[in-house]
């Protein structure tokens, strides 16, 4: 239900201009349509995202990101962490996505990313240093990253399992 009483500000400026989530509406094509002017742009090094949102995207993360997107039609939402490019380096950012139909019936994607970077290095830091194995692969089986734990169980290097396929352990 919308109010109609007037309480002196429009809803859509306040979140646009205060709200500290990046807010996106992409199209079908997933071509940015909108996006607010947050701080966290600003932050990112972005004086505007033209293009598909994929292309700031990690490249290691694409996959997730396009899954991400197609979810978001398939099921109506989604959510994925992703790492997105700032200058020379990259942030940790949450994304939550919603499709919503607009006047002309026409399919859009509704998304908020929320920069989790801190937590993602706590986080990182904590696995790196439990006593148990702990090891991550990508979509294909390839292993992304492990601790050494699980280099002193295996005994296996980094270096020697790093972009290889978990097949190799078996």
């Amino acid at each position: 239900m919308v109010s109609s009483f007037d309480f002196g500000y429009n809803i859509g400026e306040v979140l646009s201009e205060y709200f500290d989530d990046l807010i996106f509406i992409l199209n079908e094509s997933f071509e940015c349509e909108y996006i607010n002017k947050s701080i966290h742009l600003e932050k990112l090094g972005y004086l505007s995202l033209k293009g598909k949102i994929t292309d700031v995207v990690h490249h290691d993360d694409l996959q997730f990101g396009k899954v991400f997107l197609h979810n978001i039609l398939k099921n109506g939402q989604a959510i994925e962490n992703l790492r997105v490019r700032q200058k020379d380096t990259y942030k940790y950012y949450e994304f939550k996505g919603k499709s919503f139909k607009n006047k002309q019936q026409e399919t859009k994607l509704l998304l908020t990313a929320r920069d989790i970077s801190l937590f993602e290095l706590k986080y990182t830091d904590i696995v790196k240093n439990i006593g148990e194995a702990y090891f991550e692969v990508d979509l294909k089986g390839t292993f992304v990253f492990m601790n050494k734990s699980f280099t002193q169980m295996t005994g296996y290097s980094q270096n020697e399992m790093i972009g290889k396929n978990y097949k190799l352990l078996m």
